[in-house]
């Protein structure tokens, strides 16, 4: 909508002589409605521009971006948008940096300011990142007044919010009465620690809904946030006390002048360049992380699945239908209830990227009989004329097949499959390298990964106490070296397992060394946090994924769960 060169494109190709500016809203809307191949294209164009010129740009706007994903969106709106997760190299984690140089650093880059020294990017942040003081339904799922909690809180300065433990709640506090505001405290020595604890809470509550109220009276104004904390009796400190005591999970709580409640985070450099929305955070965890991906980059289409599973219901029911038929009715259902917008379908159709990734992603298969990929019947009727088929002869090459032919030398003897799959690539018939290397048994060419980095290596993991066997066979295969599949588990060993704990191997220096030693050293390099990533899939598996559940990095849900409890307390008082 605020593309002009987009808009003056298609008013040329229409032959029409006005320009972006002399349409209203509704003729621009008009306007991209009737031209979405036009507008799906330069979308494309104008985002591939902006990463590479702008996002990937020497100067860094947002750092040196290390690795990036991104997913193209549609949503009922008909235009696209983009959901991305960048790896911003040397940039401080939370919990190991000090809150210190995690907070200079979103300082750097995040800001929620109006820049009223800046007319151009005032115009853009007022238009484009202020967020609308009437709540729309969106806003109001989930029971909460806004579940983006707006307005946000405002703040003399960015801090790190975490939620205060139970060890904390042991500490005894400073018993005062504020009369002004009427937040009676308790005597911690009175009062038994879970009465306390409440107690806390609700004085928590009070003081941020007098903070919203404050910022909601449409009579009052505020220069700063100074002056409105002043003007409730409170200061940096005890707003920052309040708000850990309400808070659910650690997040960010940005600096936010009262006039800036409403004013969405966004970066001024890309806000210039980009001249629409942008919402740019700083990733606390690794759960809000994986669920950021799942939920928002790459979530499921709720309604088509509902779909196609009261489709296979009922082909279960009807219990005559064979595999054959019961897919091609999912298919079906697929084929024509599949909604897309005018500007997806052109994605689709011209075969626009919908994501992309800075690394490439490998299979490899393992565990028992891994399934393979026949040759083309072609192939194997010209194989057949030649000479006799064997059962090898039917399959295509696979990764494992590759490392298994690796050449001899220094630089494969000791190297495992996962780290092969990661770091070498396969040749094509047509393609040429310098430095390629010759594969046994006409198993074709690699050739090192040295234009991106080493590739993501995904591989089926198995449950450690559900299927032990199939678990340590499948990190046997990926991070042990070997070339025949009976040195996985030799003579003398029953169980993967024990050939896992108790076995050694003899590598290229010629001494022996644990296996476990081999596998597990291998394995840190591809398993980063596994437990805790193992942790959030399970409870995503049996939970589900939370709607919206970034929203929960905020604590509106918490106060205003906090807020009824305080209203049932008032009217019980009263009764």
């Amino acid at each position: 909508m605020r593309c002009k060169s987009l808009l003056n494109s298609i008013l040329k190709q229409a032959g029409r002589t006005e320009t972006a500016e002399q349409l209203d809203y509704a003729e621009r809307c008009q306007l991209l409605r009737g031209s979405p191949v036009s507008a799906a294209r330069m979308f494309d164009f104008r985002w591939h521009c902006f990463l590479r010129e702008v996002l990937m740009f020497p100067s860094n706007p947002i750092g040196k971006i290390k690795d990036y994903f991104y997913r193209v969106e549609f949503q009922q709106r008909g235009s696209p948008h983009v959901h991305c997760l960048f790896l911003i190299e040397n940039a401080p984690i939370i919990d190991k940096n000090t809150d210190e140089e995690v907070v200079e650093f979103i300082d750097h880059y995040v800001t929620c300011e109006l820049p009223a020294q800046d007319e151009t990017l005032l115009e853009i942040v007022t238009s484009v990142q202020q967020d609308s003081k009437r709540h729309s339904k969106s806003c109001k799922k989930n029971k909460t007044v806004c579940r983006f909690n707006f307005p946000k809180p405002p703040s003399a300065k960015t801090f790190i919010s975490r939620q205060v433990s139970e060890k904390d709640d042991k500490k005894s506090c400073k018993c005062k009465v504020d009369e002004a505001h009427k937040l009676d405290r308790c005597a911690c020595k009175n009062e038994g620690q879970k009465k306390t604890e409440m107690m806390r809470k609700e004085i928590a509550v009070a003081i941020m809904t007098k903070i919203k109220e404050a910022l909601s009276d449409e009579n009052a104004s505020f220069d700063g946030v100074e002056e409105l904390f002043r003007h409730l009796g409170l200061n940096q400190s005890r707003f920052e006390a309040a708000y850990n005591r309400v808070a659910k999970k650690t997040h960010v709580v940005l600096k936010r002048q009262a006039n800036e409640v409403w004013i969405n985070q966004y970066s001024k450099p890309l806000l210039k360049c980009w001249n629409a929305n942008i919402d740019i955070q700083y990733v606390v965890d690794a759960y809000a992380c994986v669920v950021y991906i799942i939920s928002y980059i790459s979530k499921a289409e709720k309604e088509m699945g509902l779909l196609l599973r009261n489709a296979q219901w009922e082909a279960a029911k009807e219990g005559n239908s064979c595999a054959k038929d019961a897919l091609k009715n999912l298919g079906s259902v697929y084929l024509h209830n599949r909604d897309v917008c005018a500007q997806e379908a052109v994605y689709r159709l011209t075969n626009m990227h919908l994501k992309e990734c800075s690394r490439k992603v490998v299979f490899v298969p393992v565990g028992e009989n891994t399934v393979r990929m026949s040759l083309p019947l072609s192939v194997l009727k010209q194989k057949a004329s030649s000479h006799d088929l064997t059962d090898e002869d039917m399959w295509m090459r696979s990764s494992v097949d590759r490392y298994k032919n690796r050449p001899k030398d220094s630089t494969f003897n000791d190297m495992c499959l996962a780290t092969f799959a990661s770091e070498y690539r396969v040749l094509s018939k047509n393609e040429t390298a310098g430095h390629r290397v010759k594969l046994d048994n006409d198993c074709g060419f690699v050739v090192k990964r040295t234009h991106t980095q080493p590739a993501v290596v995904r591989y089926v993991r198995f449950s450690e106490t559900k299927n032990p066997e199939l678990f340590y066979q499948s990190i046997l295969q990926l991070f042990l070296p070997y070339r025949k599949d009976g040195q996985l588990k030799p003579a003398g060993f029953e169980m993967f397992e024990q050939f896992y704990r108790h076995g050694h191997v003899r590598l290229g220096d010629k001494l022996l060394h644990s296996v476990k030693e081999v596998v597990d050293l291998n394995r840190c390099k591809f398993e980063r946090d596994a437990d805790e990533l193992g942790d959030i899939q399970n409870s995503i598996d049996s939970e589900g994924v939370v709607e919206d559940a970034w929203c929960e990095l905020c604590p509106e849900q918490e106060l205003e769960r906090l807020e009824s409890i305080e209203e049932c307390r008032e009217m019980e008082q009263n009764m």
